[in-house]
């Protein structure tokens, strides 16, 4: 198998090449005095920045962390970014190019010293007199007469070095030979095609129903004639004109027959030829996800070393294949996430264990497909979200009118993370202070028709998710009609198509809603017109003889229902930016254009459910409701083990069964947690710990009239016959062998239990 650093070294060089090419762009337009995108620039160099670090290049990561600071400080002292900043920059980028282009023909990464001192010359032209740049990169004293012109420049792409007699040339990439190298916008382009012949298709099949039809009607005018020939059949028989004719009209009934025969069959045949077409070159496109995010892990031990804290990071769903191109659109989000994790999640280690938590800060990424959406999460078990941090940033830079910052939800406060510059660290270093990261995140999921959130982890920590489509390009859709106008709603985001009577529509202070059971519940769900979702505006429910067709649409916990007329279609649709004038971006992601030709817009999610919340009474009585509810039936478990992994892997299986879940590394660690948390319904335990062991545990808690209602499940991998009467003995609710550990059986016994 091809060598994971240089499948990653082979994306970083694709990625940095584009990156490079925009800032170019940039420093050209602003050395002109044009209108700059100081913002975009910024950006760029902070993803470059991180992606040299995941690919191991310390020396470009050095670099691209310079020329942020660069940018701040030209920001923060308000000045343009003259010629000679822009030619100082661009000696950086070629540099830099030049580096990596060494890189990628084997060669060890150069110090980049130069590059670092042209940063620090532009800098020197912003810093006070007497200060140079930060972190020790203040370029060297000149000594007397000479002159104070930047480094000479240097070829923009890289030649590769002769080698010394004393060290023989290093191979290039060993499986670079074995590889066709296919631009992944070539391999879009040719896959956008294939859909197209799709379309094509599906026309084609329009003209099948002329052909049936005309069939019909010739042999209705057949039997029409029949008729006719019985009524008169003294005079026709005397009639060769008549015979003639009807010998004709049989020809070409059988003709017509035939050939509409002939034509479904090369129709089915043409379209199993498309399928077949559009799967392969899918394929084309499909890579481990490993491919592109294999480097984190090391990345993340790298930045732990670096910031002197503990992590330990684990992955899964690394193993899913999935869209090459995608997955190069989610590298820097992801990116940003992890380091986000560290640098806003670490706590000292005492303090940790103080908390229950394991010395180490855990971080999970996990990537899941779930029909044709990819999730995406990063999790922590860190600080977590400051929300009065949080509320005070936001009042301080006017985010928030003044008054209100305490009546804010926490998922209010969260969305204010994702605004451009938005940042509650106290000072700026390499991992956070600039405000960038969440925002970068946010617009790149944007651009890919997704949704992106982030939450406080339960108990402890943050959890950051991405939704995307599976493909970059391409979208399951419904198609559905309202009020005479035609939209696209993403599959991703539709649970289920109802048709319910107009009498079962119910009121929640005075605006519609309808049950929804999920499970054994059953909740009130806002409903809404689409059309008057779409427009912002109050409107009337659609129905049809008494019926109304209902859309259950589910963003994340949010649900709400849309009322419309008609149900067209259900299918894969090839995604276009919006085009139609008129459109709002908040609500709008794209165009798709359906067989007859017509453009149709498909609506954003997110956007559209948001913009109801905002104004529909129902939601937001719903909500509280909601949130109510979910108060009432969360359980708290607090699990016991001196092992991390097992710890661990309670704690993921019971969150993500919805109960709130404390840990504890023995017994006497647990005792102490259930006297701080007397809020505790339920003990998951071990039995061999340190200290005090899972016997002595329950012991002590049925001897404290604390705890002695508190019910106790042992799973333990002791399995013999006494072990587990004396459990039972002590007061066990019950008794579990990990040997035969189904997650089933432990939750069915809690939820009993409770």
């Amino acid at each position: 198998m091809k060598d994971i650093r240089q499948q990653l070294l082979a994306v970083f060089d694709l990625e940095h090449r584009e990156h490079l090419a925009a800032m170019r762009a940039t420093l050209a337009a602003a050395a002109a005095g044009g209108e700059v995108d100081r913002l975009d620039l910024f950006r760029r160099a902070h993803t470059l920045k991180g992606a040299a670090r995941a690919v191991d290049l310390p020396a470009v990561e050095r670099v691209f962390h310079r020329l942020e600071t660069v940018l701040s400080e030209q920001a923060d002292e308000g000045r343009a970014l003259d010629e000679p900043a822009c030619r100082g920059i661009a000696l950086a980028l070629d540099a830099v190019e030049e580096a990596i282009a060494a890189v990628m023909h084997g060669q060890p990464e150069p110090d980049l010293h130069e590059a670092i001192e042209a940063l620090g010359q532009v800098a020197q032209a912003v810093a006070p007199a007497g200060q140079g740049g930060p972190e020790g990169d203040t370029p060297a004293p000149r000594t007397e007469g000479e002159a104070e012109s930047p480094a000479p420049s240097r070829p923009a792409a890289a030649q590769p070095q002769p080698s010394s007699s004393s060290q023989p040339p290093q191979a290039a990439p060993p499986a670079a030979s074995t590889f066709l190298t296919v631009a992944a916008e070539a391999v879009e382009q040719v896959t956008g095609a294939s859909y197209e012949l799709a379309l094509a298709v599906q026309a084609r099949q329009g003209v099948d129903q002329l052909y049936k039809e005309l069939q019909t009607q010739l042999q209705q005018l057949e039997r029409s004639w029949e008729q006719l020939r019985a009524a008169e059949r003294q005079a026709l028989a005397r009639s060769d004109p008549a015979k003639v004719f009807q010998a004709r009209l049989r020809a070409a009934s059988r003709q017509l027959a035939s050939l509409n025969l002939r034509q479904r069959q090369a129709s089915w045949s043409l379209a199993q030829a498309a399928g077949q077409l559009r799967e392969q070159i899918e394929h084309l496109s499909l890579v481990p996800a490993e491919t592109v995010f294999g480097g984190f892990a090391r990345m993340v031990r790298e930045i732990a070393r670096s910031e002197a804290c503990e992590v330990e990071f684990s992955a899964t769903g690394l193993d899913l294949q999935l869209d090459m191109s995608l997955l190069r659109v989610l590298k820097d989000p992801v990116m940003h996430l992890l380091r986000n994790a560290i640098g806003h999640g670490a706590e000292p280690p005492e303090q940790r264990r103080r908390m229950g938590k394991p010395a180490a800060l855990q971080i999970t990424l996990s990537l899941e497909a779930r029909g044709s959406q990819l999730l995406v999460r990063v999790c922590d078990d860190g600080r977590g979200l400051d929300f009065g941090k949080i509320r005070q940033v936001a009042a301080e830079r006017g985010l928030i009118p003044p008054g209100i910052a305490h009546s804010l939800s926490k998922e209010q406060l969260s969305k204010l993370l994702l605004h451009p510059g938005f940042s509650t660290a106290s000072e700026v270093n390499k991992l956070s202070g600039r405000g960038i990261g969440l925002s970068v995140v946010q617009d790149v999921v944007r651009r890919l028709r997704g949704h992106f959130s982030v939450e406080a982890g339960n108990p402890w920590g943050t959890i950051a998710l991405i939704r995307a489509p599976l493909s970059a390009s391409r979208q399951a859709l419904l198609i559905v009609e309202a009020e005479g106008l035609v939209y696209g709603l993403p599959m991703t985001a539709v649970e289920r198509v109802m048709r319910i009577k107009v009498e079962d529509v119910g009121k929640v202070g005075g605006q519609p809603v309808v049950e929804v059971k999920r499970g054994e519940e059953v909740r009130p769900v806002p409903l809404a017109p689409l059309a008057a979702a779409v427009r912002g505006a109050a409107g009337v429910l659609p129905a049809e003889a008494g019926m109304i067709n209902i859309i259950l649409m589910r963003m994340g916990e949010r649900s709400h229902a849309l009322a419309v007329d008609v149900l067209h279609d259900a299918g894969q649709f090839v995604i276009a930016a919006p085009e139609l004038i008129g459109t709002d971006p908040a609500i709008v992601a794209g165009t798709v254009v359906l067989p007859d030709g017509s453009p149709v817009p498909v609506l954003r999610a997110e956007g559209l459910l948001e913009q109801w919340d905002t104004r529909s009474d129902a939601a937001s009585l719903v909500r509280a409701w909601e949130g109510a509810e979910h108060q009432r039936r969360q359980a708290t478990i607090l699990v016991v083990d001196d092992s991390i992994t097992t710890r661990t892997l309670e704690k993921n299986l019971l969150e993500a069964q919805g109960f709130r879940v404390l840990v504890s590394v023995d017994g006497v660690d647990a005792l102490a947690t259930l006297g701080e948390h007397p809020e505790i319904d339920l003990v998951v335990a071990d039995i061999e710990m340190p200290r005090m062991d899972g016997f002595a545990l329950l012991e002590a808690m049925k001897n404290d009239a604390r705890f002695e209602a508190i019910p106790v499940v042992l799973m333990t991998s002791r399995a013999g016959p006494d072990d587990i009467r004396r459990g039972l003995e002590l007061g066990a609710g019950a008794y579990l062998t990990k040997q035969k550990f189904d997650q089933r059986e432990l939750l069915a016994t809690i939820n009993q239990l409770l």
